[in-house]
């Protein structure tokens, strides 16, 4: 296992895959456990240091639960317990910090200053002990900065120290040896009154501030200065060096540029590289817009000391909008007039110019950065010679046959990091004066470091415009593309050149995507919208992946990023007629459907029908025809399916009833899951759609569905219109079955006002009717609310009668949905009568069920996962039902049925309280 504290907290594996700890109380508590350095801590220590000397009641237990949760990430082996003591064990070659601590001799600084990703524990030094530790470290950094300044100041490196210097005393002013440092550089770089200037700011400093004179060794440079002493020459060695020229190509690094860490640190070490075999390359892509280039001067900067004899740059316009790419001839030519060849005329053959480069970089350490290159052909033939030299390369194709390349897909920015970027162009206090307002900024922006730039410096011309101003103009998806552009950039312009360079069947199907609705799309769903087959959808998709018009982060699954699709969708309705986009839309909009309808056919058979499933469907979508398959298909679709049934209501046509369909048909794959706050949405698109004087059965069966959940999520109360509305419809046009389904979902909304016998009641004449039309899923149901209201009245031996004669019927009829759920709520009520063995064994039979039927990770797990740890619990077996309670939340938060609060506080709490969201339902 490895820890970095050296930058923000990390850990990897053994395999060396990182361990993610959450930012929470844990990860502060292994900050500090490792800032002690492998010594001891008591708990009363880790409390005060923890909570900053305000520690709340429980702050003991929740100490043992962070343990028991480090314990769980870093295996149990890693935290040793002696007389409420904990020790952290690790070995000096597994943390960071150790190991530069290891390099800190003069030859090896170098290496060790590399090993920083950024200050020790950022983040985490507002705990005293971690504070501490990081203060130290920073000095050991701050030393061997000195140690490697000294190195390349005897290697002759003056003039190129000078810039880091001059930041180096900014942020340490009084650091004596830095600034004795930049004297000399500067007296060496011939800028001696610059020189001067340095001594004479420290002295005013040190006198005014602290009292004291510079030290001795500072003054006596200062003297040797004014009387030019010729020692103070740079060394021999680096007068050889004028024999050649030594280029400084770089163009200045962004001032503004914030973020990627990461892609920094790996960069850094992929590009200082394995001497000795080959040139280390370092292939940077991603589409445009996204910062490749500011990402590779960013890093180019930052390594330039390990490369003494120069850095070279070369823009090889392989995306500059209006310019055509730099020929291989010609970037030969430029690179070997930078190297001091303007004598030596450059061969013509290009195979002949690049055996000159090589021979020129053989013996040299160099840099060699060339951004915007188009393919392999156009940089393989400008690779340095020799094996001390590296090559930094910026794409937007991946370039994979460059061999022993390391590639790197940039992506967009964080959110705090895309906010970071606005407030460095725009100003900081501009931006933290509207927070919401410039979160929504960076949004819009889809985190696109270009159009970040762009709306940051739209906000400095216009000094008096409030953020929200900006935020409102880009939230019109019309305009939003026309205010991400200046004179002098704009991101569409970005775009277009990437779009014009792709041939025109992967250009028609990048338009049409940018018409379907959702955050990504499957091979399936594309070739219904693109009129193809599924293999020509994926060869299709992969080309728009490698022109970087589309992303794939899930195989089988891409997604154009928000200002791409709007780019897509105006070439779209400038290229293609609005009957073929129409077209093209309600051929995906119909395979989702005609999925979905598969899935319910699957799910409640005897319902279907009864549910108006919609027929006629040119695109009958995929067939699936297991639990396991529904579930997976969901959990992909979800998002999708709620944008396709918004989509469908505004289609000409038929398009309300098609909205209001994906409602109907999902209705039972949805409930089962427990995905019930986006079914809520899709009624409520289907209901908008179809329009309030809608009188139809499908506007009744979805306010019968509304009031369901609305029952569901804790608003009874809300339910109850919707449910009049429905019954009043169904008896008016004499379909029974409708009326029998509205009087169960009554029944429900009666329980959750109070109104417990009126309920029960209710649930009966509902069971009626379904017995009468022998409907055996609506009778399940009424069972299951007769069983769940007789407990809530205290008739605990009436509610289990009612669950077994479910439990019966189910399992006569294979319906293990049914069966789990009633099985779980019958080990509650077997818990509840203090029966705790019978209990444990139904939640264990339940949990069976669960999975079995395909309801894993869903709701339903959840809550007999949850009932199971209170059963356990009960017994006094705490392990096993802090395990249980685990695994529930943690569904219960995916399903977004909890929040990030409740979440962290149940896992929290030793014997936390049973959620809302299962209370409601027991």
């Amino acid at each position: 296992m490895w820890f970095g504290v050296l930058g923000p907290l990390q850990v990897h594996d053994d395999g060396g895959s990182p361990v993610e700890i959450p930012p929470t109380k844990p990860a502060r508590l292994l900050a500090i456990l490792l800032a002690a350095d492998r010594h001891e801590m008591s708990v009363d220590r880790i409390i005060e240091v923890l909570w900053a000397g305000r520690p709340p009641q429980s702050a003991r237990s929740n100490v043992q639960v962070y343990v028991h949760r480090l314990r769980r990430l870093l295996g149990d082996g890693r935290l040793a317990h002696s007389d409420g003591r904990y020790r952290l064990l690790v070995q000096p070659h597994e943390i960071d910090s150790s190991r530069f601590e290891a390099m800190l001799t003069a030859e090896e600084a170098r290496e060790g200053i590399a090993l920083w990703r950024g200050e020790a524990y950022d983040g985490m030094t507002d705990l005293e002990v971690v504070r501490e530790e990081a203060d130290r470290l920073a000095e050991l950094r701050l030393g061997a900065l000195e140690a490697r300044i000294d190195d390349d100041l005897r290697q002759g490196l003056h003039a190129r120290l000078v810039p880091e210097l001059q930041q180096l005393t900014a942020r340490h002013p009084l650091r004596e040896r830095f600034v004795e440092q930049q004297m000399l550089a500067l007296h060496r770089s011939g800028r001696v009154t610059e020189a001067l200037d340095a001594y004479r700011g420290l002295r005013s400093q040190l006198v005014e501030e602290v009292g004291v004179e510079p030290r001795r060794p500072v003054q006596d440079l200062h003297q040797r200065i004014l009387n030019e002493d010729p020692n103070l020459a740079p060394p021999a060695a680096a007068a050889t060096s004028r024999t050649r020229p030594v280029p400084a190509e770089l163009p200045p690094a962004d001032s503004s540029f914030t973020g990627r860490t990461g892609d920094l640190d790996a960069i850094g070490k992929n590009l200082a590289g394995a001497r000795g075999r080959a040139v280390p390359i370092v292939a940077v892509a991603g589409p445009g817009g996204v910062g490749k280039s500011a990402l590779a001067l960013q890093a180019a900067h930052s390594v330039s000391a390990d490369f003494p004899d120069g850095q070279l740059y070369l823009n090889l316009r392989g995306a500059t909008p209006g310019e055509r790419p730099l020929g291989v001839w010609e970037a030969l030519d430029r690179l070997l007039r930078s190297l001091g060849d303007a004598d030596f005329e450059t061969p013509r053959d290009i195979a002949e110019a690049s055996a000159r480069l090589r021979t020129l970089t053989a013996d040299r350490r160099l840099l060699v950065v060339l951004d915007d290159a188009v393919d392999e052909a156009q940089v393989r033939s400008l690779l340095p010679g020799g094996t001390r030299s590296a090559a930094l390369i910026t794409s937007r194709s991946v370039l994979t046959a460059l061999d022993g390349a390391s590639s790197f897909q940039l992506g967009a920015l964080s959110g705090p990091d895309s906010v970071d970027l606005l407030e460095r162009v725009a100003g900081a206090g501009r931006l933290r004066a509207e927070p919401a307002e410039a979160e929504e900024l960076a949004r819009l922006c889809d985190f696109l470091p270009l159009a970040l730039r762009i709306a940051g410096g739209k906000l400095v011309r216009r000094p008096h415009w409030p953020v929200a101003e900006l935020v409102r103009r880009m939230s019109d998806e019309q305009r939003r593309l026309d205010e991400l552009e200046v004179p002098d950039r704009a991101v569409r312009t970005s775009f277009e050149v990437s779009y014009s360079d792709i041939p025109a069947k992967p250009a028609r199907a990048f338009r049409l995507l940018g018409l379907l609705p959702g955050v990504d799309a499957g091979v399936p769903v594309t070739a219904a919208l693109a009129g193809c087959t599924e293999r020509e959808a994926e060869a299709t998709l992969d080309q728009l992946v490698d022109a970087q018009l589309a992303e794939s982060r899930t195989p089988g699954r891409y997604r154009l990023h928000d200002l791409l699709r709007l780019f897509a969708r105006e070439q779209a309705e400038q290229q293609d007629p609005e009957e073929a986009r129409d077209g093209a839309v309600r051929r995906a909009l119909e395979w989702y459907l005609g999925t979905g309808l598969s899935a319910e056919l699957h799910q409640s058979p005897e319902s279907w029908r009864w549910r108006f499933a919609p027929s006629g469907l040119e695109n009958t979508g995929h067939r699936l025809t297991g639990d396991a398959q529904i579930g997976e298909w969901l959990s992909r679709e979800i998002t999708n399916l709620v944008a396709a049934a918004r989509r469908a209501a505004t289609l000409p046509g038929d398009g309300p009833r098609l909205a209001a369909a994906f409602a109907a048909v999902l209705f039972a794959p949805m409930n089962t899951r427990g995905r019930w706050y986006e079914l809520q949405e899709l009624i409520v698109a289907g209901l908008e759609a179809l329009g309030d004087d809608d009188a139809s059965d499908h506007r009744a069966l979805l306010e019968n569905d509304l009031g369901w959940i609305n029952a569901l999520l804790g608003s009874p109360a809300q339910a109850v219109p919707h449910l009049e509305r429905a019954l009043a419809h169904w008896r008016k046009v004499g379909q029974r079955r409708g009326e029998a389904t509205t009087l169960r979902v009554f029944a429900r909304a009666l329980s959750g006002t109070g109104q417990g016998l009126e309920s029960i009641e209710c649930a009966r004449s509902a069971l009626a009717i379904f017995r009468e039309l022998e409907v055996r899923e609506g009778q399940l149901d009424c069972l299951i609310a007769i069983g769940l209201q007789a407990a809530a009245l205290g008739d605990l031996e009436a509610a289990i009668a009612a669950h077994e004669e479910g439990i019966a019927m189910a399992e006569g009829y294979g319906d293990l949905w049914h069966a789990g759920v009633l099985v779980g709520n019958v080990a509650d009520l077997h818990r509840r009568s203090g029966d705790l063995t019978r209990a444990v064994t139904q939640f264990e039979r339940a949990l069976r069920m669960d999975r079995d039927s395909g309801n894993a990770r869903t709701y339903f797990e959840a809550e007999h996962l949850w009932g199971l740890g209170r059963a356990r619990h009960e017994q006094g077996d705490g392990r096993t039902a802090r395990g249980c309670w685990d695994r529930s939340a943690k569904i219960l938060y995916e399903l977004g049925l909890i929040g990030s609060e409740e979440y962290d506080s149940l896992l929290a709490e030793p014997v936390p309280a049973t959620p809302d969201v299962i209370a409601r339902q027991l």
